[in-house]
């Protein structure tokens, strides 16, 4: 699936052009990620401003994986679920639930990621590493009802 994406990123078919803002050469998907960094943490907001955050950062994560800032994503995710630990609010549960969900699949996206990089480029050693600190990494953060699905959270 990366390889497919590899090879339509450099097709730069010309009925897809990629999206830019008048005045600004860059792609929006780098102007979105640069916006998406800039947001502060949400010191002393309410709960609808702690959710807007967490939800953004999310996006932030699976937009790294589209650059392959592996580290970063993880980093994100380390900086994220003391934050999401402290929802509170009606549905709290249930979007704590989610956005541990999310996180678990950012985390193993970019432990993934980085084991299939490191695969191609021949450097056997890190990917035989890889799986074992993932385990370490998500024990203890199964979200109940079932295995965490990543599928549908790789950017396309």
């Amino acid at each position: 699936m990366q390889e497919e994406n590899e090879a339509k990123k450099k097709a730069k078919d010309p009925k897809n052009p990629p999206r830019l803002l008048p005045g600004d050469p860059r792609e929006f998907r780098d102007i979105a990620i640069e916006a998406l960094e800039k947001i502060p943490d949400p010191v002393g907001a309410d709960a609808d401003g702690v959710l807007y955050y967490l939800r953004a950062k999310v996006r932030l994560g699976l937009q790294y994986y589209s650059l392959k800032k592996y580290d970063s994503m993880v980093a994100l995710v380390a900086k994220l679920q003391p934050e999401v630990e402290k929802v509170k609010g009606g549905d709290a549960d249930m979007e704590r639930k989610n956005f541990l969900t999310q996180l678990n699949a950012i985390k193993l996206s970019a432990i993934y990621g980085k084991a299939y990089d490191a695969n191609t480029a021949n450097k056997h050693e890190e990917v035989i590493r890889a799986p074992r600190s993932s385990r370490q990494g998500l024990q203890g953060r199964e979200v109940s009802g079932g295995p965490v699905r990543t599928r549908s959270c790789f950017p396309v």
